[in-house]
């Protein structure tokens, strides 16, 4: 959000047992943080890093949201960062092609070649890990 030549960022940090709100303003080369809520009574997520309720969590945000538009002239947060925990995160590229032309001639787009990109693309890690995925296509 751009305020007056003012940049507005809102940030949600989500770690086991604590949640975090802030909202910095950045003007010219500075950095300034002008709300900050957090809630320290509550679990969030489990042992696995996984949410435990997600209706809880984003109530709790927009109860933080509320707060700060009703203390700060209306300003509306537009967007919220999400910071989660990552040491269990991987995160793998993957990279798949498809040839769609045979010597300058389209070639037939079959249930297989989309079957074989949606495996890439909805890929699912296993239970043991949390893997964000990369998944493009090029030919």
């Amino acid at each position: 959000m751009l305020l007056n030549n003012q940049r507005v960022y809102a940030t949600l940090e989500i770690r086991q047992n604590q949640m975090l709100f802030t909202v910095l303003k950045k003007t010219h080369n500075r950095t300034m943080v002008v709300f900050k809520k957090e809630d320290n009574k509550t679990t969030f997520l489990n042992d696995e890093l996984i949410v435990i309720d997600v209706h809880q969590t984003a109530n709790k945000l927009k109860t933080f949201i509320n707060e700060y538009e009703q203390t700060h002239d209306g300003y509306k947060i537009i967007k919220v960062a999400l910071i989660l925990p990552s040491e269990k995160i991987q995160l793998k590229e993957t990279y798949e092609k498809i040839n769609i032309e045979t010597n300058g001639k389209p070639t037939k787009i079959t249930k297989e070649l989309i079957a074989k990109l949606k495996k890439v693309a909805f890929g699912k890690p296993s239970i043991e890990q949390n893997v964000v995925l990369e998944s493009r296509s090029i030919s």
